[in-house]
């Protein structure tokens, strides 16, 4: 049988344990395409009708499996559709494989015209400053090399993107060699990086004095047991918990939860561990009514940092964020430090009656939380449809099976999530709480990636979608329901762009003049009809929802549908003005 370059290539991306790669197809990446078809050794193919959806999907099965997906993309005008999506998974320290195609290298090889504009010298330029390495090989040995580099790169923490040019030359090449010529190259798995003895002894110190410490946690990644380890060391200590929710990390339903309320209790600690949080200085205090930063954190109050997002910094981005020095700082894995610390905690000196003492008091107010936030979304059955009701019909309806949240919107849908959902990945598994760069068009993607990662090992995988997110890559939905995924997709109709209403409403006001929020921010005269768009893509649907018993029926019939016949089912909810 003949074998081309892009058949070894692809044999040598499913070697690594890439099982997909998502296309939309082009003429630079028609090797690749041909070879995933055409080869039982290929990854399998994830057909998208636009690029930022692709690199999205990769993006939501990264986050959900902690796993790298593949995503291909047309030569210049794919990668160019392709950069919101990159941009954000660079922000979300999302692993994956990005496969860009190009014209011939060979200039005299180029047909007239087409081959010259797919042409480029630096064409990874495009997303070099949100990616972590890029390379663009000019021969099939060399491509395979740069093929096993990028996929070791992109999954050494911390995680980012890694762009990968193949010209269509190397993907169509007659391969003449014997296959041995070409032989997969295996990753060796690499260990994670644990602190110094020196490190855990001060930091072994910090919690022996402290009467109330606080973890917070928004990187770290729960997985294989690592939730678990952090729920010991909490225990341990005595602790408080406040997951973000970059990834999963830890189980909500533990009484030593108190994620959703920081501002609230992280001023009562005399020890703040944060473990891979992106953002200290947003997560240790606030904006007033003023618009002036307030710190959560006493001067008294020590501070450590634990993670490896430091060891990757943009030149050109600042999502490093705001500068902060901290009391004592370890570069290093830190689901690996919190593991450390447990097996060091075992031989310490006995303090279980202050430290019961202090998770009795946790516990006590996370009962308190919870009784207000339930009694806060509360609702009558003909009550309109908001936030906090929607988002407690959703966790009502989801209680009794097993699910994966694979998106959940804006800020306020997060925060009622992260007060009323409880997660423990054991059954009710969550990929993360945003889409790391803000871009939008990212809701429908992910919850593709994050489908193909989770959709057999759970009921069904639950996507809550604005919008105005939804309005960026409609298409998407086509290829949610050419892959028959069970996705209950549940969307937040305010009819609007929410942020940028409320960022015309203070603006207006503080300039005295009328508050028209309608032009430029509300998707009105005429409305948009997402259950007919819905139809009109091949996904199962029925009507708006406007008050919350009908919500309620229709969660019912959606979770039902999704859970029995595994593929996705749309509800359109009309929130309250």
């Amino acid at each position: 049988m003949q074998k081309f370059g892009s058949d070894i290539i692809c044999q040598q991306i499913k070697s690594h344990g890439i099982e997909y790669i998502a296309i939309n197809p082009g003429s630079s990446i028609g090797g690749i395409h041909d070879s995933m078809v055409h080869n039982d050794d290929a990854p399998d193919l994830i057909f998208c009708l636009h690029e930022e959806i692709a690199v999205a999907v990769a993006h939501g099965y990264a986050k959900a499996s902690g796993k790298p997906m593949a995503a291909a993309v047309h030569a210049n005008v794919g990668l160019y559709h392709a950069s919101m999506a990159v941009f954000n998974a660079w922000c979300d320290r999302a692993p994956m494989l990005i496969i860009g195609g190009s014209g011939p290298l060979e200039a005299d090889k180029r047909r007239p015209w087409i081959d010259w504009i797919h042409a480029s010298s630096h064409q990874a330029n495009i997303v070099a400053d949100c990616t972590k390495w890029h390379d663009m090989p000019s021969t099939l040995p060399a491509a395979l090399d740069s093929l096993t580099r990028a996929v070791e790169i992109s999954t050494q923490a911390p995680c980012a993107p890694v762009y990968l040019t193949l010209s269509s030359t190397i993907q169509e090449v007659e391969v003449t060699h014997r296959e041995a010529d070409f032989p997969l190259q295996a990753i060796n798995p690499v260990e994670y990086l644990a602190a110094p003895e020196a490190a855990l002894d001060k930091l072994l110190t910090l919690i022996s004095q402290s009467k109330k410490p606080a973890v917070v946690v928004d990187y770290m990644e729960g997985g294989n047991g690592r939730d678990k380890s952090l729920l010991e060391f909490s225990e341990k200590i005595g602790a408080a918990v406040f997951d973000l929710g970059g990834r999963y990390n830890f189980p909500t339903h533990s009484y030593l939860s108190l994620s959703g309320a920081e501002s609230q209790f992280i001023q009562d600690s005399d020890l703040i561990i944060l473990l891979d949080v992106q953002d200290a200085y947003g997560a240790l205090g606030a904006l007033d009514a003023e618009k002036k930063y307030k710190s959560h954190v006493r001067p008294d109050t020590s501070v450590v940092s634990i993670g490896t997002r430091d060891l990757l910094v943009s030149k050109a981005y600042a999502d490093y964020h705001k500068f902060i020095q901290f009391d004592q700082k370890i570069l290093a894995d830190s689901g690996t430090v919190i593991q450390q610390l447990n097996r060091l905690l075992n031989h310490q000196t006995d303090q279980s009656k202050t430290r019961n003492l202090r998770k009795q008091e946790i516990r006590l107010q996370r009962e308190a939380l919870k009784s207000q936030w339930f009694n806060d979304s509360s609702y009558e059955e003909t009550s309109p449809i908001n936030i906090p009701r929607a988002v407690r019909g959703i966790w009502n309806a989801l209680q009794n099976h097993e699910f994966a949240l694979t998106n959940c919107g804006g800020l306020s849908v997060r925060a009622w999530v992260k007060r009323l959902f409880e997660f423990d990945n054991d059954g009710r598994s969550f990929v993360g709480i945003n889409s790391g760069g803000a871009g939008l068009g990212y809701g429908l993607g992910a919850s593709l990636g994050a489908c193909l990662a989770l959709g057999e090992k759970v009921d069904l995988c639950v996507n809550i979608q604005n919008d105005g997110d939804l309005l960026y890559t409609p298409s998407a939905l086509w290829s949610i329901a050419h892959h028959a995924q069970p996705l209950l997709t549940v969307i937040f109709n305010n009819r609007s762009y929410g942020l940028t209403k409320a960022v015309s409403k203070r603006i207006s006001r503080a300039r005295n003049r009328t508050t028209d929020l309608t032009q430029g921010n509300c998707f009105i005269n005429p409305e948009i009809d997402f259950v007919s768009m819905a139809k009109s893509y091949g996904i199962h649907a029925t009507k708006k929802v406007v008050n919350m018993i009908e919500f309620e029926k229709e969660l019912a019939l959606g979770v039902d549908f999704v859970a029995k016949n595994k593929k996705p089912y749309i509800i359109e909810a009309i929130l309250e003005d």
